[in-house]
């Protein structure tokens, strides 16, 4: 049933969509290349689903810029939502972000000995993710931009 059937209200007019996580980035891959990590072959362009979802969006369901919109995530889900949300705010005039678990933590022995700061660093590099990341973190963070992922 309509969520204002079920007694939900602030939000019971919000298109409901979607977006499976697809490839480790938080979607802010746009590699070119694939990248090769022990003989296989990855493709890193969430950053390109992203946009194609918002393209279709407002082509095939009519979603437009006075459209409001809410954007959440789980997890690393929940990390792509805050890393986007500018992102959003610029595609749609009303933009509600709700984030669920999205603390990273920078331990050590997180993965092969790394700590979560070097899995990002290498991640950065593999992911081509300067370009969704907001120049003034990347600015403030010069030499060390992959800290904007944590």
């Amino acid at each position: 049933p309509p969520l204002a059937a079920r007694g939900y209200g602030g939000f019971r007019s919000y298109a409901r969509v979607i977006i499976s996580y697809c490839d480790a980035s938080a979607f802010t891959g746009d590699a070119d290349a694939p990248v090769w990590i022990e003989g296989r072959q990855y493709w890193f362009r969430g950053r390109r689903v992203l946009q194609a979802v918002v393209a279709a969006l407002r082509l095939d369901h009519g979603l437009g810029l006075n459209s409001t919109v809410v954007v959440a995530g789980h997890s690393a889900g929940g990390m792509a939502a805050l890393i986007h949300a500018n992102w959003f705010h610029q595609q749609f005039s009303n933009v509600r972000i709700i984030v669920d678990g999205a603390m990273f933590l920078d331990v050590e022995e997180y993965a092969e000995g790394r700590d979560q700061t070097e899995c990002f660093r290498v991640g950065y590099d593999w992911w081509n993710a300067s370009g969704a990341l907001s120049r003034e973190c990347r600015e403030a963070h010069a030499g060390r931009p992959h800290i904007c992922l944590l």
